[in-house]
């Protein structure tokens, strides 16, 4: 696994083109499921994955929205659980919750395809509406991005003390 360490260097020296930086990576991962990292290699391997996210090319509102829903908000057992993992998130680590508001904002903001909102809430988000068109979905997505932009200016919600 010394590997882990040349390739941090040689990528310091001239960085690899970023798909071939995350292709080494996958193949690391799966090595460290049969292998341990040793853990004078741990910060070459965390320095090196700081790098290929930082370089990803951004997600499409669409799919960051999903994403977000999938990640955030399937497993929620509501909006309010959903803000306090927001806000644990954020306390350290803004960016992830910036680039959901984007998305959300930027995918309600243009048309889609019909049904395409409902069904990500849906489906992504496993979140039942009372109204269940893609006008109640614009609804829930715009009340979900507006709490997350309260999270992230660290205030309360609209209304409360």
């Amino acid at each position: 696994m010394e590997w882990v360490r040349l390739l941090a260097e040689q990528h310091r020296e001239k960085p690899l083109p970023p798909d071939e930086l995350r292709e080494w990576l996958q193949v690391l991962t799966e090595e460290m499921r049969s292998e341990p990292l040793p853990r004078e290699l741990v910060r070459d391997w965390l320095w090196l994955r700081m790098v290929e996210r930082r370089n990803r090319p951004p997600l499409s509102p669409l799919e960051g929205t999903r994403k977000f829903l999938r990640d955030r908000v399937d497993d929620a057992g509501g909006l309010e659980e959903v803000r306090a993992d927001v806000a644990r998130t954020a306390a350290s680590d803004p960016r992830p919750i910036r680039e959901a508001v984007e998305a959300i904002e930027a995918l309600i903001a243009e048309p889609s395809p019909d049904g395409t909102l409902s069904w990500i809430v849906a489906i992504d988000g496993n979140t039942r509406l009372d109204d269940a068109s893609d006008s109640g979905a614009i609804e829930y997505l715009h009340e979900l991005a507006q709490m997350l932009r309260e999270v992230l200016d660290g205030g309360t919600p609209a209304g409360e003390p």
